[in-house]
């Protein structure tokens, strides 16, 4: 996990210093996207992506434009790393949590 909060704090630095009308902005907007996302069942995701797989397969059978069924077919793979970064916020928003609470302790 401190790689990925290496990868977060490098990505913020840069935003940062892209739009340096607020400092520390990006930040806040982390903090909020990952309260957000931790709010949504992890099996929900899935629910969208395998949704999307069998949205795709009656489009591409029943539509007479087959380019719907594929374009919706393409929506299932966002939705699964959607899900993985909502499983990595959790994992990580935990472990910052049992740090916090072994420094006060």
């Amino acid at each position: 996990m401190a790689k990925l909060e290496q990868a977060k704090q490098a990505f913020e630095r840069v935003i940062d210093e892209v739009t340096p009308s607020e400092p520390g902005r990006t930040a806040k907007i982390f903090q909020t996207i990952e309260e957000k996302a931790s709010k949504i069942p992890s099996v929900s995701f899935m629910g969208l992506a395998i949704g999307s797989m069998v949205l795709s397969a009656a489009l591409e059978i029943f539509s007479k434009k087959k380019e719907y069924g594929n374009f919706v077919g393409l929506w299932a793979p966002s939705f699964l790393m959607m899900g993985i970064y909502n499983k990595l916020t959790r994992i990580e928003t935990s472990e910052f949590s049992h740090q916090q609470e072994k420094k006060a302790a």
